[in-house]
């Protein structure tokens, strides 16, 4: 017993915290689409060395390794040193109740709350800051999730297709001071949303 419990905590081996955390660029991608169940369509270009998947609800984690990919499933705060994961979903426009909404800060603030549902955890965010990629505007904010003293950095990006009136939500989290380095990626990949009415 004494012998399997030494096995399984050598094989714990926590994550080299010196090691240099690589954020690559968009000049190599694939891409991913998903479809919900009223048949709306999102596509995406992210980096190729990353891994996305496509849930029963049509959303799509992303994530940069293998096991930040699991610990997207299990837990946000169980993300180590140079992991970042996420979920992103698509929003149609005119599913959105009331129109004052149906703008990149009522977006925002519906994904905003979406994070402080949930009593035993708090976030904090800074304030929401424009930008336009590719014809796309974009609302980025970020901050804190913390959870019984645990703290996990996280980034929201909300991403406006005009063209076809959707919208993408992306929440994206980091250990802390980790994920401010993902930020040009991200938008980058927010940049390639499209969304497609089927």
């Amino acid at each position: 017993m004494i012998a399997l419990v030494g096995i399984l905590v050598a094989c714990d081996v926590p994550p080299d915290t010196s090691a240099p955390i690589v954020v690559p660029d968009m000049s190599s991608t694939q891409s991913i689409s998903a479809t919900d169940f009223q048949g709306r369509v999102m596509r995406f270009s992210y980096p190729e060395s990353w891994l996305a998947r496509v849930g029963n609800n049509g959303e799509i984690t992303l994530a940069n390794r293998q096991n930040a990919l699991g610990a997207w499933d299990v837990d946000i705060f169980s993300l180590r040193h140079g992991e970042m994961a996420g979920v992103i979903a698509a929003v149609d426009e005119t599913s959105i109740a009331n129109s004052w909404d149906r703008t990149l800060t009522g977006v925002m603030s519906l994904s905003r709350a979406q994070m402080t549902r949930y009593r035993d955890m708090q976030a904090q965010f800074k304030g929401n800051q424009a930008v336009t990629i590719n014809g796309r505007d974009i609302l980025i904010t970020d901050g804190t999730l913390t959870r019984d003293e645990i703290v996990v950095e996280v980034i929201i990006i909300v991403v406006y297709d005009e063209d076809d009136g959707g919208y993408a939500s992306m929440l994206i989290g980091a250990p802390v001071g980790q994920v401010l380095l993902y930020e040009p990626v991200l938008l980058q990949i927010a940049g390639t949303f499209d969304f497609i009415r089927e």
